[in-house]
């Protein structure tokens, strides 16, 4: 595999699992997999920065899916914080602070909730919005969902006059069994805040074991696939529309941060919080790397006994200034590291596999075991990922599997212990068809690892193609979620992708929750979703390695849908972007029986086959970098309009930059800018500058 099909893979890879897990869904990628595949990727984008795409996940902190809610800009950014495994790299990245400030250093460690980040915005000392950290300049406006979280206080009184506390250093032990940092005759609050009563608060939503085990129980009997984790389901909750849902999840929230408050260090922000009325995981304050790792024991050791799941420690600096002068790179702070736990592992009997088809056709077989008990959860099935893994670990059904949770995230088999084997154990056979639709496996030409069922229609994949199919970025069909898809194929209305285009209103009032209204919604966006052009329709097609971008290349090029499905795979090759295997791909689906059926069923539906953007060259060979919140446009559609005019939009300034599209609260990209010089755009002149549609 070349450097930019390499590229290509990883990128397509991070943003799907990044998507997934905004998405509340389950995701094979462990932490330290993600991890160790950004890291592949970064280096291979350094190697050979023409073959970074705009979407690339190095370039952001994730990649949240907004769905129906408002994005709004961060005040300040939300950064991730860069992950660390081992002692090794707690000892360079200390090193590393001690030479980026003076004098003495006191670290704060603090409990890593695996939940999600979210920010919380007060006026007045009244809560007026919830942002999640998105991409970390703009968030998702959840404000609705986050009230029903019984532990975010709805009104604060701030008077800014806190009484002064002198209890013990925690260098010398804990307190009542908890970490309490607090120093010495230091007040709590130094001041008024940027204006007293308004401030930002930001912390992480988790859910319970207990919650997570009900919710799992509820679906369990009513035959419908069950979450994949506290983390994910929690994600999923923050995304429902109905804010009364989301309270029935019985969301949790720690807070852990302010970031305008006038203290001097971060430990007294923690006890703020405390008389703020916040809840406030156990935090130590350490002075060097053996404090350090005494407090990650610690925690390693109390993970075991808690009603959720923490999955590492977060070590900060603690003075405020001197986090300020460690300074940030563009993702990260430098001033802070998260340390990962080591996977916790047990042993359980193998007693069968079960064959799961994945929505791309993807075999995974699952591993049922003897219940056992891991990371405060019960677990009886795991991954083997594919059959050459099974292979390879020599497992066989009535052995003894080690189980992991990877990451904190799905259970996976990492080993068998060959030792407790018995002469009663069975090979695992390989499946010949899909268990599903009966159509023959295929080996996937490009891994050569892993079974493939290539039957579109195939019902395991048609759920998870249909959402995929009526997403924001695809058909784009207003209300209609992940619910509405389940109830259509319970009533067995759709049978395929383009059945859409056949319901009536009748079909869905005879859905429960579905009024005169909501129905006629659902109906006006499919009508509309008629109109979204080639570049959506291709995309829409699922054909395998063409995503969004591979899909607006296409159409671009070969400007209606007749001219793509006579195109040969030279041709196909030729194009820049595409390539040899995604040319392979596209020419074997346009060859196929199945698009002999969907050509026809495409006409009949009435949808608009020719290519709906310009061709124009107003901004051709521009790179354009977008930033901050547009008045009128989303970013989704200022990126449209800058492509349709030849711009290509790039998710971060560096010196290939031609010039920036800044809006409200725009951050570091328009910093960077300035530095470099850069001309900065404003939307008045971006409107006045482009044609209209």
């Amino acid at each position: 595999m070349n450097p930019k099909e390499r590229i290509d893979e990883l990128t397509k890879k991070l943003n799907e699992a990044n998507t997934r897990y905004y998405q509340g869904k389950q995701t094979l990628f462990s932490d330290v997999e993600f991890d160790a595949n950004i890291k592949e990727l970064e280096e291979l984008e350094k190697k050979f920065p023409e073959f970074r795409s705009a979407d690339s996940p190095t370039q952001s902190v994730g990649k949240e899916v907004s769905g129906d809610f408002a994005r709004v800009a961060h005040k300040i950014p939300m950064l991730s914080i860069a992950n660390t495994y081992n002692e090794g790299e707690v000892l360079n990245w200390e090193k590393q602070i001690r030479g980026l400030v003076e004098g003495e250093i006191e670290f704060v460690c603090e409990g890593k909730i695996d939940g999600l980040s979210m920010s919380l915005i007060y006026k007045n000392g009244k809560l007026v919005r919830g942002l999640t950290r998105g991409d970390g300049e703009q968030g998702d406006d959840v404000t609705e969902n986050i009230k029903t979280i019984k532990d975010i206080p709805h009104t604060i009184e701030v008077s800014g006059d806190f009484e002064k506390t002198s209890p013990v250093s925690p260098e010398d032990g804990t307190d009542g069994g908890k970490a309490v940092a607090r120093s010495e005759g230091v007040p709590l609050l130094r001041g008024d805040f940027e204006k007293k009563g308004d401030f930002e608060v930001r912390g992480e939503v988790y859910m319970e074991h207990s919650t997570f085990n009900r919710l799992n129980e509820e679906l369990l009997s009513l035959g419908k696939p069950l979450y994949a984790n506290p983390r994910n389901t929690a994600a999923g909750s923050l995304k429902l529309k109905d804010h009364k849902e989301t309270e029935k999840r019985n969301l949790r929230f720690f807070a852990y941060q302010i970031p305008t408050s006038q203290n001097k260090t971060h430990s007294e922000n923690l006890e703020l919080l405390k008389k703020l009325g916040f809840t406030v995981f156990d935090f130590f304050v350490k002075k060097s790397v053996s404090g350090i790792l005494e407090a990650r024991d610690y925690f390693d050791n109390l993970r075991k006994s808690l009603a959720f799941d923490i999955d590492g420690m977060v070590v900060k600096v603690n003075s405020i200034s001197q986090q300020q002068e460690a300074g940030r790179t563009s993702k990260v702070p430098r001033w802070a590291i998260a340390y990962k736990f080591k996977a916790e592992r047990v042993y359980a009997k193998l007693l069968s596999v079960d064959i799961q088809v994945g929505r791309t056709g993807k075999i995974t077989p699952v591993a049922n075991l003897s219940p056992v008990q891991l990371g405060g959860t019960t677990v009886k099935r795991a991954t083997l990922h594919n059959f050459d893994e099974i292979k390879r670990l020599k497992i066989r059904i009535g052995d003894f599997v080690g189980v992991e949770k990877g990451g904190e995230i799905i259970p996976k088999i990492i080993d068998a212990d060959l030792s407790r084997r018995k002469a009663d154990t069975k090979e695992i056979a390989i499946p010949e068809v899909c268990p599903i639709c009966g159509e023959t496996l295929v080996q996937d030409e490009n891994d050569g690892v892993n079974l493939r069922c290539e039957n579109l229609q195939c019902k395991a994949q048609l759920q998870g193609f249909l959402e995929y199919f009526v997403s924001r970025k695809v058909m784009e069909i207003e209300n209609f979620g992940e619910s509405l898809i389940e109830a259509l194929l319970e009533k067995n209305l759709v049978s395929d992708v383009w059945d859409i285009y056949g319901l009536k209103k009748s079909d869905l009032l005879e859905l429960d929750g579905y009024a005169e209204k909501s129905a006629q919604i659902v109906i006006d966006g499919i009508e509309a979703s008629k109109e979204r052009g080639l570049d959506r329709l291709i995309a829409a097609l699922g054909i395998r390695h063409i995503g969004v971008n591979g899909a607006k290349i296409l159409a671009k090029h070969f400007k209606n849908l007749a001219n793509l499905e006579v195109a040969e795979k030279t041709e196909l090759e030729n194009i820049n972007g595409i390539g040899e295997i995604i040319a392979e791909s596209v020419y074997k689906f346009f060859c196929s029986d199945l698009w002999a059926k969907w050509k026809i069923k495409i006409k009949n539906c009435g949808i608009n086959t020719e290519y709906s953007g310009t061709s124009g060259t107003l901004f051709a060979g521009q790179t354009v970098v977008l930033t901050g919140t547009l008045p009128t446009l989303d970013r989704e559609q200022a990126k449209q309009i800058l492509e349709a005019n030849g711009a290509k939009v790039s998710g971060s300034v560096s010196k290939k930059t031609t010039w920036i599209l800044a809006g409200e609260n725009a951050g570091s990209k328009l910093e960077k800018a300035r530095e470099l010089g850069i001309p900065v755009r404003d939307e008045g002149w971006f409107l006045a500058a482009t044609p209209p549609n």
